[in-house]
């Protein structure tokens, strides 16, 4: 996807190996327009999409899975047997992903882990952690972030700001990480005033 530390040396290896980039035309448009028109300059991109089929592991066609909510243009790679999966920033060896900004949507995030989780595969691989067998961390993570969304509709009843909700459900939350827990309650909030239209 688009966030700087999943394509900041794409570029070079493609052009060093003369081979060509796979991306989502969403992560595509993101990064030209952070970096310019001539970010992919002589690189051949190819555009994917869910279902269409990247390569081939042990005979095995892999497809493409789309899994929006962290980064509009998130994809998930995984073979025809789903022993395995690998799944980008859909979730971290420690902590949770940051769902925010203009890329982040929290109903798609909730709708991307239940996907995968129903996918089943064997083991699932991360951007930044080690992989992990079967779906269980996927399942936390889901379970973790509706006990937050009922934690943050329950204080915003009480009339609670970001702040104050921010030091009432992330206590000894280093300094340094508010900023991320900050966009993650602002994305919970726009998915509760969502449902309640």
């Amino acid at each position: 996807h688009h966030h700087s530390d999943h394509h900041q040396y794409a570029v070079d290896l493609a052009s060093e190996l003369k081979c060509s980039i796979t991306i989502s035309r969403d992560s595509f448009e993101r990064i030209k327009a952070k970096f310019g028109a001539d970010y992919f300059k002589k690189i051949k991109i190819d555009f994917a999409k869910e279902g269409d089929i990247v390569s081939t592991w042990l005979g095995e066609n892999i497809r493409v899975i789309e899994i929006p909510g962290h980064d509009e243009g998130h994809l998930a790679l995984a073979p025809e047997s789903n022993k395995w999966c690998i799944v980008g920033d859909l979730f971290q060896g420690i902590g949770t992903v940051v769902v925010g900004d203009s890329e982040g949507d929290m109903t798609k995030y909730l709708a991307s882990l239940q996907k995968i989780i129903d996918l089943n595969p064997l083991c699932v691989t991360p951007s930044h952690g080690i992989t992990l067998g079967g779906t269980h961390i996927l399942q936390k993570t889901l379970e973790h972030r509706i006990y937050r969304e009922k934690q943050i509709k329950e204080l915003l009843g009480k009339g609670y700001s970001i702040e104050r909700i921010l030091s009432t459900i992330y206590i000894d939350l280093p300094k340094q990480l508010e900023k991320y827990a900050i966009k993650n309650i602002k994305s919970h909030i726009k998915r509760i005033e969502e449902l309640e239209i």
